[in-house]
């Protein structure tokens, strides 16, 4: 039995790159993933926006959740474009 042992420049001696958590995940689901903590994030933005305008009750918290969700679709859209 063969075992495969990493090297420093990230290659396994039987010259395979070992896979990645963002190699696992498929693009079209990272995309689709994004999108929608995009649309979720313009979404709590308009609630955030509509509360500021009416009584201003729960905006600081929606506008927490549109950045939190807005973060969270960046980071997939940084993992999309490197891999």
């Amino acid at each position: 039995m063969h075992v495969a042992k990493l090297s420093p420049c990230g290659v396994t001696s039987a010259g395979l790159r070992p896979e990645t958590s963002a190699e696992a995940m498929p693009m079209w689901i990272v995309s689709v993933l994004s999108l929608w903590a995009a649309y979720w994030a313009a979404m709590f933005a308009q609630i955030a926006h509509l509360r500021a305008i009416d009584d201003g009750v729960g905006a600081v918290v929606f506008s927490w959740i549109s950045r939190a969700f807005l973060a969270v679709g960046f980071g997939l859209f940084v993992v999309a474009k490197s891999g």
